[in-house]
Parts: structure tokens; C-alpha cells; sequence
């Protein structure tokens, strides 16, 4: 089953066994990543989002994901890569992806700390973006976001 695009992006998460909680961990931890990321645009406000993703050859495990826990998929094959396996990325951003965070949290092992700053950024329900769509925060936030974003930045 192909599901490509954000077309076909699934929000809600449907409830899940241990054993499925345990693998979509094992998949980010070997696979994936769990990023806060920072974009600046010329005369704005930093913005600042959290990301997950997981990049792989294998359509099938990636569409299983999106089945199970919600997300989309993009293939992530760039033209210099002619010849080769396309590769996929399941992704998921913003507060959407809190929800799987705390269903994987415990099973994680290497990308334990970064889910860590992930789920901080993401605690108190305010916008993701700074400065963004007219959203406006306090200079505190502001100074947190940017805490945690140089904290994801220092793990490997």
C-alpha cells in the first residue's frame, strides 16, 4: 500500500499494543530522529517546531507506522541518488507528534534525551512556531525554546 504525500496524513493514533510501542521506539531509535528545529527568516522572529522522522527503504514498515500511530510519508530520494533503493521518510511535527512521543517514551534507549527536550518544548500547549502566523510569545519563551533547541543541537 502506497501512501505518499500529505494527502494521505493521519492524525489520530489508534491504540496500540506494548509489543507495536516497543518497535515504533526501536525504529526511531535505530532509524529515526527527534529533532527541535530552528528556521529564521530575513526581518522575523525565529521559529522554532519539533520534528520526528524515520527514514527507510522499506515502504511497507514506514506504511505500517502511519496505520498504527498516525504521520505521513514523503520519498526522500534526491536525483544524485539514480540507481539506488528509493528511500522514504515517515514524518510527523508540531504538536501532533507529542502523543507518539509519550506512547514510545519509555521504550527508548538512544533517542531517550532528545524526546526528553522534545516533549518539553511541546508541554504547555503553546503554539510550536515562534513568530510565525502572527503568533506572539513572551521573551521568556522565547529564551526556553532557545534553551532547548541548543540542548537538542549538544545530543548525538
Amino acid at each position: 500500500m502506497e501512501i505518499l504525500g500529505s494527502e494521505n496524513f493521519r492524525e489520530e493514533s489508534m491504540e496500540s499494543t506494548v509489543e507495536e510501542r516497543a518497535y515504533l521506539a526501536g525504529l526511531m531509535d535505530g532509524e529515526g530522529s527527534v529533532c527541535i528545529i530552528r528556521r529564521v527568516k530575513t526581518n522575523c522572529w525565529p521559529e522554532y517546531n519539533v520534528q520526528i522522522t524515520i527514514c527507510n527503504t522499506n515502504l511497507p514498515m514506514l506504511s505500517w507506522i502511519v496505520e498504527h500511530f498516525a504521520g505521513s510519508i514523503k520519498n526522500h530520494t534526491t536525483k544524485s541518488k539514480l540507481g539506488k533503493k528509493p528511500i522514504y521518510r515517515w514524518y510527523m511535527s508540531g504538536k501532533r507528534s507529542k502523543p507518539i512521543l509519550e506512547t514510545i517514551f519509555p521504550y527508548l534507549i538512544v533517542k531517550k534525551r532528545r524526546a526528553q527536550l522534545a516533549l518539553s518544548f511541546l508541554q504547555d500547549g503553546e503554539p510550536a512556531h515562534l513568530g510565525g502566523r502572527g503568533r506572539k510569545i513572551t521573551s521568556i519563551e522565547a529564551g526556553r525554546r532557545q534553551a532547548l533547541y541548543l540542548a537538542c543541537q549538544e545530543q548525538t
